[in-house]
């Protein structure tokens, strides 16, 4: 149901997608250039105050759509197993949204030059903590479709 204690920990997971697509993800300052990475774009901005972007709105879309496989299990209470599965999914959702993540930031890193990596930032994690939530979700569920078969058991 609802009220499962799963059901936080799918919360969990939209809330930290949520601020993964709020806050920044990676930063450096090197010699009056300011580099950022958040999950809709990749900035450069010279210390004229020129600007140069980059469109990474991938990692928001994936983010996008993992919130929204979230909320579709959140609220596919009743199939269990349809729920485990999911999860299963959901996993690898956040898996290649932290891979494309680091890719594109060590891919950015060679291609300007800096070689000594910059900040990461409270987003960067985000997605970290997304994946610890969906494993605990995923073993409240699994631990509820054991309950119930042993339920029906006894009858």
């Amino acid at each position: 149901m609802i009220q499962r204690i799963q059901t936080l920990f799918l919360f969990g997971i939209i809330i930290c997608l949520g601020l993964f697509l709020i806050f920044p993800l990676w930063l450096k300052d090197l010699g009056g250039i300011h580099y950022e990475l958040n999950s809709f774009s990749f900035s450069q901005i010279d210390a004229s105050g020129t600007q140069k972007i980059k469109n990474v709105q991938f990692l928001a879309l994936i983010a996008l759509l993992t919130i929204g496989l979230t909320s579709y299990i959140i609220y596919s209470y009743k199939n269990r197993m349809l729920q485990i599965k999911l999860c299963m999914f959901n996993s690898l959702f956040i898996a290649s949204l932290m891979a494309i993540t680091m890719y594109f930031i060590y891919k950015q890193d060679e291609e300007v030059g800096l070689k000594a990596g910059g900040s990461f930032y409270f987003g960067f994690f985000m997605p970290v903590l997304a994946l610890l939530f969906n494993r605990l979700a995923m073993f409240f569920i699994k631990k509820d479709e054991i309950l119930v078969k042993s339920a029906d058991r006894l009858r």
